[in-house]
């Protein structure tokens, strides 16, 4: 994505009642700019973020764009990855912009540029870039921040080769971050297992993520299918070899919820997912694909005898068997994707829904979802069905 470089993208700003921090200059309204590439945005990053906020009545954390360097993550992608990371930070705002970095100082009048340093390494290459930026913005202080010991280890491109051989990153990255990443490892070994075109590839799961990524979905969002996905793996960890086609379950499972919200939402999400595959391979068939996802449509009846239209129910109702605590929040979160609904007409339509899988004789299909979750589940339903009355 390019950026005009006199255009600055200002995303985001808590729009919270606004504290004033505890600055060093509160009498000038003092304000800081943290760029950086943030791609993806780390434990480390927020870190000083966190720290730096408490320095300002105002920071800017900036993704500097660079069009002649390599995106491991889109911007939108880091932009919002950034949002969502410092969304209890009530001063600070994220922005993107391409040019100089003092040059957007000037243009947001901010007099303090803040720098993370790691090591002695760290701290000459940041010096030398002071000196520079001083001679170009001589308005423009730095301010180096030394990383907490903790997170020192911790930089962007560890976490990018920890991805890339399918390490474990979530120590090293906010939440929101971790399930990007795994959303994006999963559909990488997608296309590698079934020979999709891997640059075509590339706009097909950006185009995933943003779909997910959207807070009016309430529940049906990444965390959903990060959930899913996990679920499905801890599943085959216990039952190899009990899923026909893995790759293309894994492609449904992404898939399934693509388009939410409207009537007709399963066959779009079906028919969205059919054109995705038309775009990143030629002649494949999709029918198996198109099964699994016409499967969670609960008004569909499905064949006893098919393992994966089972499993692919089982992993999506695993929400109704989780603790009490997530299933009231998963209750919370499905009140508000229909808030514009009245309360006695969601409610007489909640309370139908709820009490048609109380009706089955068992509400999971498969005897692994069943010990786990069954009992649970008729708990969890039956307390939310108290609170409909």
């Amino acid at each position: 994505m390019f950026v005009n470089p006199i255009k600055v993208n200002s995303i985001y700003q808590n729009n919270r009642n606004s504290h004033k921090s505890a600055s060093f200059y509160p009498q000038f309204g003092a304000k800081g700019i943290y760029p950086g590439s943030f791609d993806p945005i780390t434990n480390g990053h927020l870190d000083i973020i966190k720290r730096a906020s408490k320095l300002f009545d105002e920071l800017t954390v900036l993704i500097a764009i660079n069009p002649e360097k390599k995106e491991f993550l889109p911007l939108s992608q880091r932009l919002k990855l950034i949002i969502k990371s410092v969304k209890d930070l009530t001063n600070v705002k994220v922005a993107s912009y391409s040019g100089l970095t003092t040059n957007f100082a000037k243009l947001k009048d901010s007099d303090f540029m803040v720098r993370g340093i790691r090591n002695t390494n760290d701290f000459e290459y940041e010096k030398n870039l002071f000196e520079i930026n001083k001679k170009i913005n001589p308005n423009v202080e730095t301010i180096f921040i030394p990383t907490n010991p903790e997170t020192a280890v911790i930089s962007s491109s560890v976490v990018r080769n920890i991805h890339k051989i399918g390490g474990n990153v979530s120590n090293f990255v906010p939440e929101c971050v971790d399930r990007t990443l795994y959303l994006k490892k999963t559909f990488d070994d997608i296309v590698k297992n079934l020979g999709f075109d891997r640059e075509k590839s590339v706009e097909v799961f950006n185009k995933i993520i943003d779909a997910y990524d959207n807070p009016v979905r309430g529940y049906h969002d990444d965390k959903h299918i990060f959930s899913m996905l996990k679920n499905l793996d801890e599943f085959i960890l216990n039952n190899p070899d009990s899923i026909q086609n893995p790759n293309e379950f894994k492609f449904a499972i992404l898939m399934h919820d693509y388009v939410n919200g409207t009537p007709n939402e399963i066959n779009e999400s079906i028919a969205a997912a059919e054109e995705f595959i038309k775009q990143i391979t030629p002649n494949y068939n999709s029918n198996y694909i198109k099964k699994v996802i016409l499967a969670t449509d609960y008004s569909h009846k499905i064949s006893n005898s098919s393992m994966d239209e089972m499993l692919i129910q089982d992993l999506d109702l695993a929400i109704l068997g989780s603790n009490p605590v997530d299933y009231k929040q998963y209750a919370k979160l499905i009140r508000q994707q229909y808030s514009n609904i009245p309360d006695d007409i969601f409610n007489n339509a909640r309370k139908r829904i709820l009490q048609s899988f109380l009706n089955k004789e068992n509400i999971y299909n498969i005897d692994y979802f069943k010990t786990k979750y069954e009992l649970q589940a008729r708990m969890n339903i039956s307390n939310e069905l108290e609170t409909l009355k």
